[in-house]
């Protein structure tokens, strides 16, 4: 058994993730492919494809959404912000459980920022914004390219979000 605390005992149960979608459980101790350039740790194609539609769903609109906050930098719209993390935070749920190591690392990032931004611990200065949408723009290509997204380098990324998070 593994340590999520969404793993049901029978392989047959569903999971439900944050975003409300339910997967087949799959522990993570279960025999499942390695992580690597033709495999993936779970080999479901559809589960994979949905995976895909839905993370392209979420990001469709958050690259507008940012812009509207960055227009808003005293009077930050909680409710936009909560929209935008939602979308990043489910990916991250998504590409946690999917054995996605590297999208969910940099979605994880996105979604700290966030938190600080509905949080009005930080403004959604123009730095702020376009370091979001450099990120979101490179989850895209991740989810692009997922068949090797683990084998990908987001750590520049990951770096200039960590910056903002240092930032008194």
């Amino acid at each position: 058994m593994c340590d999520r605390s969404c793993c049901r005992p029978n392989l047959g149960e569903l999971c439900e993730l944050p975003s409300g979608v339910f997967f087949p459980y799959r522990c993570k101790t279960v025999s499942v492919s390695p992580v690597g350039a033709s495999s993936m740790a779970i080999e479901d194609d559809e589960l994979i494809k949905d995976f895909i539609v839905e993370s392209q769903e979420h990001l469709s609109d958050v690259e507008s959404q940012l812009l509207t906050l960055e227009s808003q930098q005293n009077g930050v719209d909680v409710a936009l912000v909560n929209k935008v993390f939602r979308a990043v935070h489910s990916i991250k749920g998504a590409a946690g459980f999917l054995g996605f190591e590297v999208l969910e690392s940099l979605a994880h990032r996105g979604e700290e920022v966030l938190n600080r931004l509905r949080n009005h611990e930080m403004r959604p200065t123009s730095l702020v914004i376009n370091t979001l949408l450099k990120a979101t723009d490179r989850l895209k290509q991740l989810l692009d390219s997922l068949d090797t997204s683990n084998e990908q380098n987001v750590d520049e990324h990951i770096i200039a979000l960590e910056a903002l998070l240092n930032e008194p």
